[in-house]
C-alpha cells in the first residue's frame, strides 16, 4: 500500500519535472546536472515501484494475455513490444 502511494506521488511529480528540468538547465547551466540526475533517478524509481510482478503461473499467463491483446490497437507492422520470457533469453 505504501509503495503504491509512493509510486503515485512520483508519477504526479513527472509533470512537475517536465517543467522544472528545463528551467533548472536554463538558470543553472551545467551546475544543474547533479540535480537533474537525482530527479531523473527518482522518476525512474517510480516505474520500478509501480511495476507488476506475477505471483504464480496463472497471473503470469493473464499478464501475457493482456500484453498480447494490446496489439489490436497497433498494426502488426508497428508492434514494438520486445518482451520475451526469461527462458527464451
Amino acid at each position: 500500500m505504501v509503495l503504491k502511494q509512493v509510486a503515485d506521488l512520483i508519477t504526479v511529480a513527472r509533470g512537475i519535472l517536465l517543467l522544472f528540468l528545463p528551467w533548472l538547465a536554463i538558470t543553472q547551466g551545467s551546475q544543474s546536472l547533479p540535480w537533474a540526475a537525482v530527479l531523473l533517478t527518482a522518476d525512474w524509481t517510480g516505474d520500478v515501484l509501480d511495476g507488476t510482478i506475477a505471483q504464480n503461473e496463472a497471473q503470469r499467463d493473464s499478464l501475457w494475455q493482456i500484453r498480447e491483446s494490446i496489439s489490436w490497437v497497433q498494426r502488426e507492422s508497428v508492434k514494438n513490444d520486445i518482451s520475451v520470457p526469461v527462458s527464451a533469453v
